[in-house]
């Protein structure tokens, strides 16, 4: 058995080859929202058997679901929602997140929680929310653009293209990825295209600023 998350819960807002691997990246002729990310021909088998309206669909499995205990007192905020006060307020067990896409199924795994900010030096605290640590999922486009004023986050991951309105995103907890959702009290908002977010593009380091995806001082995007 498992269970469908729904757009209400899990809001997605805001939100390539091995053989270029490394290779420096130049600053775009022009620049789009995407300019960023280059197009990948990679998962093409896979995205020809999607109809074309299909959407992504979040699952949380029954029998892996998000689990934590706490090592040390937490706090509560105006809203009576819990707070995390210290590291160890929140030890994350596991538990899955599956991204159904037709018959396309990535899988990630919760492992940690992050705090979100309002400030980029990370002094003043916004938020907090699990984050997911290993594994893969698929977030669309839209999910990425946008960003909200003044929330920074700690977020790292590798992505590529999966098609042209969706991205794939990878995570390796042994390189210390994280992609943090922020929790509302209501529902679990995804982070990746937050202020601070770095995305590895073919071997290729971006930071996500207020007007843009950087790569070092290059501006890629808008």
């Amino acid at each position: 058995m498992r269970t469908i998350v729904s757009i209400v819960t899990l809001l997605l807002l805001v939100g390539c080859s091995g053989a270029d691997n490394g290779r420096s990246m130049q600053a775009p002729a022009k620049l789009t929202k995407w300019s960023w990310l280059p197009a990948s021909d990679a998962h093409a088998a896979e995205v020809a058997t999607l109809a074309p309206d299909v959407e992504v669909h979040y699952l949380i499995p029954e029998n892996a679901p998000l689990k934590m205990h706490s090592d040390a007192p937490g706090g509560i905020d105006t809203f009576g929602n819990f707070i995390p006060r210290e590291k160890k307020s929140i030890v994350v067990d596991g538990g899955l997140l599956v991204s159904q896409f037709g018959a396309i199924k990535k899988t990630a795994q919760w492992g940690d929680w992050s705090e979100v900010w309002t400030d980029a030096s990370h002094r003043q605290r916004a938020g907090w929310g699990y984050c997911l640590t290993s594994g893969e999922i698929l977030l669309p486009r839209a999910a990425l653009e946008n960003p909200p004023a003044g929330l920074f986050v700690q977020n790292t991951f590798v992505i590529e293209s999966f098609g042209d309105r969706h991205v794939l995103i990878r995570l390796d907890r042994a390189k210390g990825h994280q992609l943090c959702f922020l929790e509302t009290g209501q529902s679990r908002v995804q982070t990746a295209g937050f202020l601070g977010s770095k995305a590895e593009v073919r071997g290729n380091a971006l930071v996500r600023q207020s007007d843009g995806w950087y790569f070092g001082t290059k501006r890629m995007s808008n």
